[in-house]
């Protein structure tokens, strides 16, 4: 069993995709109008090359919104959760997450993506 603290959901840690570059998810229809999107990124460092990882961007919708990103620096350490909030993402179809290593030697250890939580501002 996993060990994940910080969280009242742990098990949302003890799975997910490690070393995705990017993923989109559909959100509106072609005729809805634009709006703006809370987006959460759920992660957790639980093995020793994530531990030893290099830092990596975070890009939505084309806008770099994470720069350098340590996860374990960001979570306080191995086995800690960790949420990243990101607010007013604009979205007129789709939202586009991606990784971005930012040595390009690590661009296939890129870390673990347990969750994405999406929610629609107004």
């Amino acid at each position: 069993s996993i060990e994940i603290a910080g969280t009242e959901v742990p098990w949302v840690y003890t799975s997910g995709v490690r070393g995705l570059r990017g993923c989109e998810i559909p959100l509106l229809g072609k005729d809805d109008e634009p709006a703006k999107y809370t987006v959460t990124l759920h992660m957790a460092a639980l093995s020793d090359g994530e531990v030893d990882a290099s830092p990596f961007n975070i890009v939505l919708n084309g806008e770099t919104v994470g720069k350098q990103v340590s996860l374990v620096k960001e979570a306080g350490g191995a086995g800690q959760a960790l949420q990243l909030v990101y607010q007013d993402i604009p979205v007129t179809r789709t939202l586009k997450v991606e990784l971005q290593a930012t040595d390009a030697k690590d661009a296939a250890n890129l870390p673990t993506l347990a969750g994405i939580e999406v929610s629609r501002q107004e």
